[in-house]
């Protein structure tokens, strides 16, 4: 074997630095302090880890990619952390928990059990009416689930300690390619992995909304959406569980990755989406992103917000790309409600995602 070639020192980093060149000849009239600053976080590589979705212009498959992507790396990251936990002992007072496949007759074909938490492989492809239970420790509500590390991990809230999934038919037309058993590029084998979340976990804010596991009709999990309409027939890239499920592409429409709330134009004025959290909850802030496929679409100018003490709040919403953000100010609800909605022609208007920042 070769040896690996020894590099000088300054091959690379600030001394070589184009930026940093520029700053001694005297741009911006920097002090040597903040020059050394500088040329500091170039050596530490810190420009190597930036945002990869700022100043971006992708397109719905770009913006797909990044976010499958960012949900695979994030559902390896728990994993990893998951089997620390287990070494040091952190689930040594936890039952166990118990991950089940099923086949389309309901009969159960494949289990997996563990202290805290399990990982069963599915060496197939994933079928519609097949199904997935997982049952927590006496007590235990929370779960972390992942069913592919391309729809990622989210933590749900079980009031009966179960959380039941069927996968629903043509999966492509919400679900990334690695589960639409129509493309080659469909996973032939399956993981999936079931957690109690830790204490920390549960204690810092996050998004109270989101459920890519979320599915119409389907309470035994929560976060949980529903609605009052969906456009073309109830079709399923349209339906309410569309703006709860973490995929953010918002510039087209129609199936996966295009795929949002959609709803009809012509009875805008009483459609309604309400997220159910299953208990109360304290949020902070909700972010609503708004579905930008112009000229087909139009946008949202208001809504009302209501929660689940009855109270209602006016929202003044505008033509963005982005996340508008909206203070709750730690209301305490265990369900927001969004309706009377104005827009701003008579075109389609639809919400590609909804956030509710709390804890």
């Amino acid at each position: 074997m070769s040896c690996a070639e020894i590099v000088a020192p300054q091959t690379f980093g600030s001394s070589k630095s184009l930026l940093i060149e520029k700053l001694r000849s005297g741009h911006g009239n920097l002090t040597e302090e903040e020059i050394r600053t500088i040329e500091c976080w170039i050596d530490l590589v810190v420009p190597a880890y930036g945002s990869y979705d700022e100043n971006n212009t992708w397109g719905s498959n770009e913006q797909r990619e990044y976010d499958e992507k960012g949900n695979k790396r994030e559902y390896y990251d728990n994993l990893n952390k998951a089997v620390i936990d287990t070494k040091a002992g952190n689930y040594k007072n936890t039952g166990d928990v118990k991950i089940e496949f099923l086949e389309a007759s309901g009969k159960t074909s494949l289990e997996a059990t563990g202290q805290g938490y399990a990982i069963l492989n599915v060496p197939d492809i994933y079928a519609a009416k097949q199904g997935v239970r997982i049952t927590l420790p006496e007590g235990e509500k929370y779960l972390a689930v992942c069913l592919s590390s391309k729809l990622g991990e989210n933590i749900v809230y079980c009031p009966d300690g179960v959380f039941e999934y069927k996968f629903p038919a043509k999966m492509g037309n919400i679900y990334p390619s690695s589960l639409d058993d129509s493309k080659n590029t469909v996973y032939i084998n399956n993981v999936i992995s079931a957690r109690i979340p830790t204490a920390d976990e549960l204690s810092e804010p996050r998004n109270l909304a989101e459920n890519v596991y979320d599915l119409k009709g389907n309470t035994t999990s929560y976060p949980h959406a529903s609605t009052n309409n969906v456009a073309d027939g109830e079709a399923a890239h349209y339906e309410a569980r569309c703006a709860i499920d973490g995929f953010t592409s918002n510039t087209s429409h129609g199936t996966f990755p295009k795929q949002s709330w959609g709803p009809e134009k012509s009875t805008m004025a009483k459609n309604e989406i309400t997220i159910d959290f299953g208990r109360t909850v304290t949020a902070d802030e909700l972010q609503i992103l708004i579905r930008c496929d112009f000229p087909h679409d139009t946008w949202f100018t208001g809504a009302d917000v209501t929660f689940s003490d009855g109270t209602t709040e006016h929202i003044d919403m505008y033509k963005t790309e982005d996340f508008m953000t909206f203070p709750l100010n730690g209301r305490e609800t265990s369900s927001i409600k969004l309706s009377n909605f104005t827009t701003a022609n008579s075109e389609w208007a639809a919400i590609t995602e909804i956030r509710v920042i709390g804890k």
